[in-house]
């Protein structure tokens, strides 16, 4: 956040700041399997390629997204 309120005009430092997290929300969610639709209202989603960065723990990490549980063995 402090770097986003540095790198401001100095105008709108708070709607700078939205913008810069709204953005990287909307990055998590298409990197995270999530849909979106198109101009023509068909859903589309990530393709594999894109959903794969998630299999690394240090993407997961950077992103937010938390390791799915362990099952127990019982």
């Amino acid at each position: 956040m402090r770097n986003v309120a540095m790198h401001t005009n100095r105008q709108a430092p708070s709607r700078d700041i939205a913008i810069k997290f709204s953005k990287y929300q909307s990055i998590r969610h298409l990197v995270s399997g999530g849909f979106w639709q198109d101009e023509n209202g068909k859903w589309i989603t990530a393709g594999k390629e894109v959903k794969y960065l998630l299999k690394d723990d240090t993407v997961k990490r950077i992103f937010g997204v938390p390791n799915a549980p362990e099952k127990e063995n019982r």
